[in-house]
């Protein structure tokens, strides 16, 4: 996959995780957004997808299929015309890319240039506000506070976990992958143990989940796919979750009884604004209200939430987060086989094989092996021959890997008329490679 059918499918999966977000926000679990979040940072990082039955690809490609045999049968005439229509689109540009390199210029260098220069500037601005934010961090003195310690000791991670206070900041917050710190105001009121205590577990929260490698993720998605405004509306409700997400550990760590007071906490430190880190997990970064309103209606999931939460993120990845199933070609050889037509093609296709010569190999374009069985060898023999009409019989036969090496030589040979019968039969990526 390129960069822009990755862009593509992930958009179209931000769509629906945005929809499910504002249906079921308060109704399943917040892990559950962060799961389909995830689902899009890998369909945006990663060019490879599973390919589905269930997939809206395939069901886009069955469609499109059912609709272009409707049309073959009601009117071959239009076919026919649309076919001319594909050959001469394919000479005509083929002539317009002539005049461009004759002219020098490539319009794909340019974006790839403006494509490239978007990254360097993303990428620049989160690293520079990281850096400087960090060098203010770095002047952090260490918490020599009994509250502090007594909870260190009941908190136990694999990673070294350090309470840092600083003046340079006036709300928590959190940072770091493989040594986390926990960098609290140098005004905090260690007395009030009840807040004290719903602080160190919320950056406790993301810490243990890794929330800081998520958004270094999150970074690099949103460089390479800065021309996407859906990737920045991600960004933007990727971090709610997350805060929302450890707002409702926290709930559920201590208990109902504990809304009140962590929502009170909310709105006083609403009051103390600070600037976020790319890198880091802010206690009072996003929108409070929606916070607020998350923490109030919380309550203990049930066993049918959780069940919804399963169909939901298994329909988003089966429908959205998979690729098409097989090439489409297969499905349509399959449907023409079925027909009378296809029916006396077969008996002339074998009465052809039978007298075809075998390859003559000292020929300079006949390279013998290069093929994925004998049918495409001897496909590609009677392309060398220039015995056309044979090869249009056997050409639903051939597999589409040998079909579309054989159209291309036609290509670079000049004969554009074959290619207005075999069309039908080769893929969408020889199509467009042979219209550039």
């Amino acid at each position: 996959m390129n960069l822009i059918e990755m862009g593509f499918q992930a958009s179209l999966i931000i769509i629906v995780v945005i929809i499910c977000r504002s249906i079921f926000i308060n109704r399943l679990p917040k892990k559950v957004f962060l799961v389909l979040w995830f689902v899009v940072l890998i369909r945006l990082l990663v060019p490879y997808s599973f390919p589905s039955i269930a997939s809206i690809y395939s069901l886009a490609g069955q469609n499109k299929f059912i609709m272009d045999k409707a049309e073959s049968l009601v009117n071959q005439d239009s076919r026919k015309q649309e076919q001319e229509k594909n050959t001469a689109a394919i000479k005509d540009n083929i002539i317009k890319k002539q005049i461009e390199n004759i002219a020098g210029t490539d319009s794909s260098f340019i974006w790839r240039f403006v494509w490239i220069a978007g990254i360097i500037v993303c990428a620049a601005v989160f690293i520079m506000a990281y850096i400087l934010c960090y060098k203010r961090f770095c002047i952090s003195l260490p918490v020599n506070n009994p509250v502090a310690e007594e909870w260190l000791k009941s908190h136990k991670c694999a990673r070294k976990i350090s309470i840092r206070q600083s003046c340079m900041v006036k709300s928590p917050l959190s940072y770091g992958i493989l040594h986390p710190v926990i960098l609290m105001p140098e005004t905090t009121s260690w007395e009030n143990t009840e807040h004290i205590q719903y602080i160190l577990e919320h950056e406790f929260v993301h810490i243990k989940r890794f929330d800081a490698a998520a958004k270094l993720f999150l970074i690099i998605a949103v460089s390479l796919h800065w021309f996407n405004p859906l990737v920045w509306a991600m960004y933007i409700l990727l971090n709610r979750d997350i805060e929302l997400a450890c707002d409702e550990t926290v709930i559920k760590h201590f208990g109902e009884k504990s809304k009140k007071g962590y929502a009170m906490l909310l709105i006083n430190m609403e009051e103390e604004k600070h600037s976020t880190i790319p890198l880091g997990s802010n206690f009072n970064r996003n929108a409070a209200e929606e916070r607020i309103t998350a923490i109030m209606k919380t309550k203990k999931t049930s066993r049918a939430s959780y069940i919804m939460a399963v169909l939901l993120v298994a329909s988003v990845i089966s429908v959205f987060a998979t690729s098409a199933s097989g090439t489409g070609r297969e499905q349509k050889v399959l449907s023409i086989k079925n027909t009378d037509e296809e029916k006396n093609i077969n008996t002339k296709k074998e009465t052809d094989i039978k007298e075809t010569e075998k390859p003559d190999k000292t020929q300079d374009n006949w390279v013998s092996g290069t093929y994925n069985n004998i049918v495409g060898e001897i496909a590609a023999k009677i392309a060398e021959k220039g015995d056309y009409e044979a090869l249009i019989e056997i050409a639903p036969f051939v597999k589409q890997e040998d079909l579309d090496k054989i159209v291309k030589q036609i290509t670079e040979k000049g004969d554009y008329e074959v290619i207005n019968n075999i069309i039908p039969f080769i893929s969408e990526n020889a199509i467009q490679e042979i219209q550039k």
